[in-house]
């Protein structure tokens, strides 16, 4: 099975890919259709995440990226991964799955 992370924000830098996954994995250019891209705050995190992340930083200046569905003909275009199932191991403890990111069948 084929697995695939959409990527947008700090995570679309081939070098952040190649320090987390080891390697960079092959990509190609994808649009998501009906979603943009917000700034989000402390304000907007989850009280697990919040408590996990003010355990590292302080949280009075955190900033992160994240893909909201929109009513409108907005567009997201970025790169998409395709992942080895160990780099998804990785990726998934990385970005705290299923706290931070959802995993959603590829509309390919």
């Amino acid at each position: 099975m084929k697995r695939f992370v959409f990527t947008f924000g700090t995570l679309y830098e081939p070098k952040i890919i190649t320090a987390l996954l080891g390697s960079k994995p092959p990509s190609f250019l994808a649009t998501l259709h009906g979603y943009s891209v917000f700034e989000g705050n402390a304000n907007d995190l989850s009280s697990e995440i919040k408590t996990d992340i003010a355990s590292k930083r302080d949280l009075s200046n955190f900033s992160f990226l994240f893909a909201k569905k929109t009513k409108d003909n907005s567009v997201i275009e970025e790169k998409v991964y395709e992942l080895t199932a160990s780099q998804e191991l990785t990726f998934d403890w990385w970005e705290r799955y299923p706290k931070w990111y959802l995993k959603r069948k590829p509309l390919l």
